[in-house]
């Protein structure tokens, strides 16, 4: 608010010429120096504020907005330049039950627990989201199926190898599935699909193991 003062006295000042060029007055040079930093700071905190719109408020990973924004730009990427793009969906299984029963400081303490595997896995240049409360995806950009494949496994053992504390000792399920873009595919939505009927599919098959 005293931002939003000190800008709005400045534009009274110059629209009644009390700020006016050669004016030399030093409550003058003062209140337009004031306003020049005040303009500067909200720019700042607008920048600030469009940024976060783009993160998950819990995990500080990008949030669904962003990635399908990012996927979007990255298939086009891919069909343009003809390089191979997977993406990688992980899914906490039965996250409410989780969530219900052991309360929501497990649960949060879970889903900051993949935030961090996925952080310490993953390269520079790829695109890691909060999906949902229970998904995390990652989009690997020039990755090909078998090294996303070989990865996805990795990220499984990670994630379940030190559980949270919270979880009591409680290695949670997690899905892992690891899909390659196809020509078809235009939007975040048609993949995440895709992924997420092929871990239901294996879900299945294991069920009947």
């Amino acid at each position: 608010m005293k931002l939003l003062r000190q800008v709005e006295a400045a534009s009274l000042a110059l629209s009644a010429n009390i700020v006016a060029p050669g004016s030399g007055t030093e409550a003058a040079s003062d209140l337009l120096s004031e306003a020049r930093g005040a303009q500067e700071q909200i720019t700042q905190y607008r920048r600030e504020i469009e940024r976060l719109q783009d993160v998950d408020p819990v995990t500080g990973l990008g949030n669904r907005k962003w990635l399908q924004i990012r996927t979007v730009q990255e298939l086009s990427r891919a069909a343009r330049e003809r390089i191979p793009l997977c993406f990688i969906l992980i899914s906490i299984d039965k996250y409410d039950e989780i969530a219900e029963r052991l309360g929501f400081s497990a649960s949060e303490a879970l889903q900051l627990h993949v935030a961090d595997i996925l952080k310490s896995f993953v390269r520079p240049y790829d695109v890691v989201a909060r999906v949902s409360a229970s998904e995390f995806g990652v989009l690997m950009p020039g990755a090909s199926a078998p090294t996303t494949s070989r990865i996805s496994e990795r990220l499984k053992d990670a994630v379940t190898a030190n559980p949270p504390i919270l979880l009591g000792g409680e290695r949670p399920e997690i899905r892992v599935t690891a899909v390659e873009r196809r020509d078809d595919e235009t939007i975040f939505d048609e993949i995440l699909t895709r992924a997420r009927g092929s871990q239901f599919a294996g879900k299945h098959d294991a069920d009947r193991l």
